[in-house]
Formats: C-alpha cells, sequence, structure tokens
C-alpha cells in the first residue's frame, strides 16, 4: 500500500500488505548447498580428496533435499505423550545427559555445582585469557 500526497490531499494506493506468518522457507539450491559445504574444506590438505568430498556432499545433498532431520530414529516409548512416535534417537540422548545432570545437580551429598554459561563469540582460542577471566568470574562471583 502507498501513501500519496500532493501536500493538501493524501490517497491510498496499491493493494494491502502482505501480513507474513513465521520465517520463509529456506531451501538451498543444489549448486548453493555443495558450495557452502565445499567451503570447509578449502584447504591444501583436502586437494587430494576431492572426488570423495564431492561424493559425501551428494549424500549431504540428498540428506538436506529430503528434509532428514533425524535419521535415525526409534520408538519414543513409556513417559511420553505418543509412545510409538519415532524419535530422534540423538535427541533421546541428549535429554538422558541432561537428566542426568539434573541429577547429580540435585544430589546434596555431592558437591556444589555452578553453571557459567559464556555466550561471547570470543574464546581462549581467539583472544588468550579469555578462558581465563571466566574461571575468574566463576570463582569470585562475578
Amino acid at each position: 500500500m502507498l501513501v500519496v500526497s500532493d501536500g493538501r490531499h493524501s490517497e491510498l494506493r496499491g493493494s494491502a500488505a502482505d501480513i507474513r506468518k513465521g520465517m520463509p522457507p529456506r531451501k538451498l539450491s543444489h549448486d548453493a548447498f555443495v558450495e557452502r559445504f565445499l567451503a570447509q574444506y578449502r584447504d591444501a590438505a583436502f586437494d587430494n580428496l576431492y572426488r570423495e568430498l564431492i561424493e559425501v556432499a551428494e549424500a549431504a545433498w540428498d540428506a538436506y533435499a529430503d528434509s532428514r532431520k533425524a535419521p535415525v530414529t526409534r520408538k519414543a516409548g513409556a513417559g511420553f505423550a505418543d509412545p510409538d512416535y519415532e524419535i530422534a534417537v540423538d535427541w533421546l540422548e541428549a535429554r538422558a545427559a541432561i537428566q542426568r545432570a539434573q541429577e547429580r545437580f540435585e544430589d546434596r551429598e555431592g558437591p556444589v555445582r555452578l553453571l557459567l554459561i559464556n555466550g561471547s563469540s570470543r574464546t581462549e582460542h581467539t583472544c588468550p585469557g579469555e578462558n581465563v577471566e571466566d574461571l575468574a568470574a566463576g570463582r569470585d562471583g562475578a
């Protein structure tokens, strides 16, 4: 919709705004996918493996194009609203690890635990001393 004005009169032209909900699908083309995939191997160490990397890129493309986000699944089982739902095994493994961590956290006989989350893009690899600063913050209660 466009508002046109001559200084004295205003007029609406065009159609109503196209209201969009959610995010648009973002599917890469085959060529863009392969280019992005291979970009992580731009190193002379991989030059002799180019054919193999192309084969791996094609296999990865197949999984991407078919939207196979969870290729290894099993039935969810007891404790889930739909026990017959095919759920990603890696999700179940992550959930089990979180549950074990929660149990350790709640164990009053165990050591006191503190979770420090560093949301910075800086690391001890990009900024020497960064990890030391994080540890000091945790130690000092900052």
